[in-house]
C-alpha cells in the first residue's frame, strides 16, 4: 500500500507498507527511490517488466506537492489517456496487464465528474 490521505485535515503520506499473507501482518518499508511523492487518489501495482525487473507502477491520482518541478513519465504507446483519481485497478499476471476502471476526471479547469471508462495497460508493451 503506497501513499494516500491519512487524516481529516487532508495530509497525504509517502508511506509504503507490505502485507504478509502468511502471518496477516502489515510491515512498513523504506523505498530506495530518489524522489518519492505523497500521492492520493491513485493505484499502484508491483509488476515485472520485459527485462525481468520488478517495479511499482503508480497510476493516475494527484500530488499536493509540486515544488520540485521534476516529473518522471514512462514513455508509452497506444491511445492517449486522460488521468484521473479515485479509480479502481487490478493487475492480471496472466496477461501482464493492468485494468483501470472509473474514478473522477477533469472536464474543465474546475469541474470533475465520475466516469465509467475502462482501460487496459499492457506492462511489457508499454501501451
Amino acid at each position: 500500500m503506497y501513499g494516500g490521505k491519512i487524516d481529516e485535515t487532508g495530509n497525504v503520506t509517502t508511506e509504503l507498507w507490505v502485507f504478509h499473507i502468511s502471518n496477516h501482518s502489515w510491515v512498513p518499508l523504506v523505498p530506495k527511490a530518489k524522489e518519492q511523492y505523497a500521492v492520493v487518489g491513485h493505484s499502484a501495482h508491483m509488476v515485472t517488466l520485459q527485462d525481468g525487473t520488478a517495479v511499482m507502477l503508480v497510476l493516475f491520482g494527484h500530488c499536493p506537492l509540486y515544488a520540485t518541478n521534476t516529473w518522471s513519465i514512462l514513455q508509452t504507446r497506444g491511445a492517449l489517456v486522460q488521468g484521473g483519481y479515485g479509480h479502481s485497478s487490478v493487475y492480471d499476471e496472466n496477461s501482464n496487464s493492468i485494468y483501470t476502471h472509473g474514478g473522477y476526471k477533469a472536464f474543465s479547469a474546475n469541474k470533475y465528474r465520475l466516469t465509467d471508462d475502462l482501460y487496459k495497460y499492457e506492462v511489457r508493451k508499454y501501451k
